[in-house]
């Protein structure tokens, strides 16, 4: 198993990961096995709850399977930034947009779990 500091993954990945319920994971995609310690985690739940809450987006923006998830750490704090996905050509014309969602970015505090920053960036 490699034992990674940064990672990006599929968001409904890491949704079925946060259900497990356990403190350190393996990650099978493409074969290959990637690891993590925990606190990525409970620093993704701290995130995913406030993505999911806050008003500067529709509820369809906001829906996981737009988007992939990294996870790294930066000092004190884990990044967990959300990335949408590029829409199709068909799709783009069709919502006359390249993406749906905003690049989101947190910085959670790695012993506190409290969100020191975030940033949304519009397309």
């Amino acid at each position: 198993m490699n034992i990674i500091n940064r990672c990006l993954i599929s968001a409904a990945t890491l949704v079925s990961l946060c259900c497990l319920g356990c403190s350190t994971v393996s990650l099978h995609e493409i074969n290959t096995k990637y690891g993590f310690p925990g606190v990525y985690l409970d620093a993704w739940s701290v995130a995913y709850s406030d993505f999911m809450t806050t008003s500067e987006m529709s509820k369809a923006e906001k829906e996981l399977k737009k988007y992939n998830i990294e996870l790294y750490k930066e000092g004190d704090d884990i990044i967990v930034f959300f990335h949408p996905y590029l829409l199709s050509k068909k799709e783009m014309s069709k919502q006359h947009r390249a993406i749906i969602g905003m690049e989101v970015q947190y910085w959670i505090n790695a012993k506190t779990l409290k969100i020191s920053k975030r940033l949304f960036y519009k397309q």
